[in-house]
């Protein structure tokens, strides 16, 4: 379930748009789901959606001629992965076709709030569409019934409810699904106590739904009067630590070895980011597309005077500053680029240690870490708080680019930290890296470059979050310690480092910093699609913000989308590509790093020059608020 409310996204926009108009009648979908609502996409009006899809660059792009045999395989695609989901309720996407009158909303529920249930609702707004929903519920009928399914009806709260045992699957516990029609609403659930709940709202409406929910209801508050009060044409919301919940008891309770990381970040005290939230447009004026979020996380009751929160979650502090445009020394044509305002060696001096200890079992882990790398005779012997964490500013920047010919690690990363004192780490990093067995030193116009090479399978621990939710895939993977995985698999299996320009540079490729070495002829800042970008931002209420981003999706997609046409995405090492990677593995596939055999065809894809010309630049940035982040950005016409 955890990637299917991401395909219910991609296939809303791709498929609902064959429905007819037809005037909302029903309730709201967010005073007809539960409190313990924790995923949950809306799309309000599939009409204008569709209208507003075939406007922009996007949908024009999707039905270009040349592109026509790839959607349709992507379409096929996304269908195969919801019909699965669709074994839940009994039916596939296809059989909703012509059903929609309105409102269509997918949420994913955590009944009492319960590790261990879980449950998925569809509501659908079928106004003057009685006849479809009956031959809908027919053919569920005639479907389940030819797979050896059970069908019956029983009255819930007076309501005539359709149950149907699901049959074609060999189960050790028998799935049901429930559905019924209430003041012109379809709704259908695997959980008959949450169909109750609902139905109880819709006869009733009272308390205890998803619109009474205070991170619910304060983001959509804050995206709603953030640039006025125009309907969006989607909108959603998740609850990331109930939400991670749900997707491990989706499958069976199953997680990876090794630290609980859900546990260990509440007691870290991040579960004070409560939930977020988020409305999209599509063309909107100027924009192709239009998105405002927030996400929720108010001061922490039990946190120490002084502080907003607690233990590690401390470190989420970044303080709003006037806009700082990238520096000269930034490329011209990087594929993206991010300013993040952040006490990093705050962060680092007093709040990681929490996290670090209670991952080791261990208190004090942290500090006696610190104590090996500065005594060991056989260490670095560096004192890392006073030698360069002191040191450490509070400006992050990241960028990324792309080099061709395509091949898998085409992508390339570099992180840059602003620095107080850059000659003082420029010698911590120099000794650190002289004792380093795999640090092999390298000279670039007078600048000292350290590569680290490693060639070796070495242990390691990795620990990745990935947030499941509408709008986004999530699940969660922790590496037990002791792990061996070659080094091809690491994060940056051959990285970087070098203090330049007043910063502490980190790269995925030596030649990446080699390229901010050199002279630039062209910068960043003067490019026309960033000043594009930057002036479109600034009229959404930028220009003071914690976080700026750009992004030329040209460039960013195009590695990901040429590794495809080479049927190599499975092997792809970009952000994007393990994206779609976890969204089409095999069901039975628990494991991130398995290749997986590629299920889109490459060979109908168009060069990607035809796709290009539909791709333009945006970005969004963050603003820091007194419970949260608030989160506008755009996509502009190429």
């Amino acid at each position: 379930m955890a990637r299917h409310l991401l395909c219910a996204w991609l296939v809303i926009v791709s498929i609902l748009t064959l429905a007819p108009a037809a005037a909302q009648a029903a309730m709201p979908s967010e005073n007809l789901l539960p409190s313990t609502t924790v995923g949950y996409l809306s799309v309000p009006d599939v009409d204008v959606l569709r209208e507003k899809w075939n406007l922009t660059e996007l949908g024009k792009l999707f039905d270009d001629p040349a592109m026509r045999p790839f959607v349709e395989d992507l379409n096929a695609q996304l269908k195969s992965k919801l019909s699965k989901t669709g074994i839940k309720l009994g039916i596939t996407w296809d059989d909703l076709d012509g059903v929609y009158g309105g409102e269509v909303c997918l949420a994913a529920v955590q009944p009492q709030h319960d590790p261990k249930l879980h449950a998925l609702v569809l509501l659908m707004d079928v106004t003057g569409k009685q006849a479809q929903v009956d031959a809908l519920l027919k053919k569920v009928k005639a479907s389940q019934t030819a797979k050896g399914g059970k069908v019956t009806t029983k009255k819930v709260l007076d309501a005539d409810v359709t149950v149907i045992q699901l049959g074609g699957k060999a189960v050790d516990v028998a799935e049901f699904a429930y559905y019924a029609v209430v003041n012109e609403q379809l709704i259908a659930s695997d959980h008959e106590a949450t169909l109750a709940g609902i139905l109880a709202q819709a006869r009733q409406p009272g308390e205890g739904t998803l619109s009474g929910v205070k991170a619910f209801a304060v983001s959509m508050a804050k995206v709603a009067g953030a640039e006025g009060a125009a309907p969006p044409q989607a909108k959603w919301f998740v609850d990331p630590f109930h939400y991670a919940e749900v997707a491990r008891a989706m499958n069976s309770g199953k997680r990876k070895r090794g630290k609980d990381i859900l546990t260990l970040l509440r007691e870290e005290g991040f579960g004070v980011v409560q939930g977020a939230a988020g409305h999209v447009f599509l063309a909107d004026g100027e924009h192709e597309m239009l998105h405002r979020s927030f996400i929720y996380a108010p001061a922490d009751p039990d946190a120490e005077p002084g502080d907003k929160y607690r233990l590690a979650a401390r470190m989420l502090q970044f303080p709003n500053e006037v806009t700082q445009g990238p520096p000269a020394w930034a490329p011209h044509n990087v594929a993206t680029f991010l300013s993040l305002n952040w006490k990093v060696g705050e962060a680092f001096d007093k709040y990681v240690g929490s996290i670090v200890d209670r991952f080791a079992d261990g208190e004090g882990i942290y500090e006696e870490v610190l104590q090996s790398i500065e005594e060991d005779p056989n260490g670095p012997q560096v004192d890392l708080r006073k030698d360069l964490i002191a040191h450490l500013g509070e400006r992050l920047m990241v960028m990324t680019d792309c080099v061709e010919p395509i091949d898998v690690n085409s992508e390339r990363l570099m992180v840059a930290i602003e620095l107080k004192n850059p000659a003082a780490v420029e010698k911590t990093i120099n000794k650190a890296m002289s004792s380093d067995p795999d640090a092999r030193k390298r000279v670039h116009n007078g600048q000292v470059i350290w590569e680290i090479v490693s060639e070796e399978k070495t242990e390691f621990t990795v620990e990745e979050i990935k947030i499941d939710g509408p709008g986004f895939i999530a699940t969660e993977e922790v590496v037990a310690v002791g792990a061996i995985a070659p080094a091809e698999e690491r994060v940056l299996p051959n990285s970087a480092v070098t203090v330049a320009h007043g910063h502490l540079i980190v790269a995925s490729h030596v030649d990446f910093i080699t390229k901010v070495l050199d002279p630039q002829a062209q910068t960043l800042a003067a490019s026309a699609d960033f000043q594009r970008v930057s002036t479109a931002l600034d009229n959404l209420g930028g220009g003071t913000q914690a976080v700026r981003h750009f992004v030329r999706t040209d460039k960013a997609y195009m590695t990901t989308y040429e590794l495809v046409r080479q049927n190599k995405m499975p092997e792809a090492q970009t952000v994007l590509g393990k994206v779609l990677n976890r969204l089409f593995a095999p069901e039975e596939d628990d494991d991130a790093m398995v290749v997986r055999q590629q299920q889109i065809d490459g060979a109908k894809m168009p060069e990607f020059d035809k796709v290009r010309e539909y791709l333009g630049p945006g970005g969004f940035f963050v603003q820091s608020e007194d419970d949260g982040w608030l989160v506008r950005g755009c996509l502009l016409e190429r």
